[in-house]
């Protein structure tokens, strides 16, 4: 049964203006101070599935912020150098549960906070009828559940928090996680930044002695 932040791809959806803009400057886990706008317009999209026998090419990657028109658009123009069909996101920092169209991606995102954390996906529009739907679990977990010759899985994708987080940051974040795998497919990724630090850094922890 869909859950309430639930998402279907619709035969119609928004694409963004891509106005290539000025490079910002961020930092990995800063709230962006000047949130975006963006003028929208709507398109139809009719791909062909993917070809029988392709291999999925799956990567993940935490962008320090898609926040900004210009920031996407670096990031598509990089992606073409890249042999990835969909990209996992970490540090999205947009607001809001949204499918858009753009030239040559499907742009999947969960937002919680404005200009902080947000998780989602890229994903080749040569893959938008292999798309079963995508679920913003929250603005740290996001679920893509696609079918791949006939056989269906998901992609989970997270930006855990910092081992020093408050305690209840932590406890939601893995309730969330137990949440997407319970709706995921049998066939299941988890992939993104898990933040992976065990505990503070103790004295000499970085010292190694042979004996």
């Amino acid at each position: 049964m869909p859950t309430r932040s639930q998402t279907s791809i619709p035969n119609n959806y928004t694409t963004l203006n891509t106005e290539k803009l000025p490079n910002p400057v961020g930092h990995r886990g800063d709230v962006d101070q000047y949130p975006p706008s963006y003028n929208t317009n709507t398109v139809t999209c009719k791909s062909k599935p993917i070809k029988k026998s392709t291999k999925l090419k799956v990567c993940t990657y935490n962008v320090r912020t898609l926040a900004s028109p210009q920031r996407l658009l670096e990031l598509t123009h990089a992606l073409e150098n890249i042999d990835c069909q969909i990209l996992g996101l970490a540090e999205v920092r947009r607001l809001g549960n949204e499918i858009e169209k753009h030239e040559k991606y499907i742009f999947c995102y969960k937002g919680e906070t404005k200009g902080l954390h947000g998780v989602g996906f890229l994903i080749r529009d040569e893959l938008r009828n292999n798309i079963v739907n995508f679920n913003g679990i929250s603005g740290r977990i996001a679920l893509l559940q696609i079918k791949i010759d006939n056989v269906d899985m998901s992609i989970i994708q997270v930006y855990a928090p910092t081992a020093d987080s408050k305690e209840e940051d932590i406890e939601k974040f893995y309730t969330d996680l137990s949440k997407a795998h319970h709706l995921a497919d049998k066939l299941v990724i988890v992939m993104g930044d898990f933040n992976a630090k065990i505990g503070q850094p103790q004295p000499h922890e970085d010292l190694v002695t042979v004996s």
